[in-house]
């Protein structure tokens, strides 16, 4: 259900990020990203191995939660530098984006060590 409603503030983000883009006379398809490429091989990597479903689901939120440290870490870096240059409406709207993505990695964090991380140890023990 969480990752369900913060997928869903994603699609917000890109909106916003296409529209900022926009304002800034940026291309919103912007570079191709090889840091969270190699993120998601990652992530399907480990997927794809013989694991229990409470494994694969422990091993799903610590991919999450890289994707949001990866967010976390490049919508602050945007924010200062768009402060920096003055552009402060973007800057708030990318500081707004930045706590959505911290309330992410602190429910994913909740997640992984009240729940799925203590399921995944369980049944590693039987």
């Amino acid at each position: 259900k969480n990752l369900a409603f913060h997928l869903a503030e994603t699609d917000q983000h890109k909106v916003a990020m296409e529209f900022i883009a926009k304002q800034l006379g940026i291309n919103p398809a912007g570079d191709f990203n090889p840091g969270m490429k190699g993120i998601i091989e990652e992530g399907e990597k480990v997927m794809s191995k013989d694991a229990t479903d409470e494994a694969l689901d422990a091993a799903i939120i610590a991919g999450a939660q890289k994707v949001e440290h990866y967010e976390i870490s490049g919508y602050g870096s945007a924010a200062c530098y768009a402060e920096m240059l003055g552009h402060t409406a973007i800057a708030s709207k990318l500081r707004t984006i930045l706590e959505e993505e911290q309330q992410a990695d602190t429910k994913l964090n909740y997640m992984a060590k009240n729940i799925i991380n203590a399921r995944a140890q369980k049944a590693d023990n039987y």
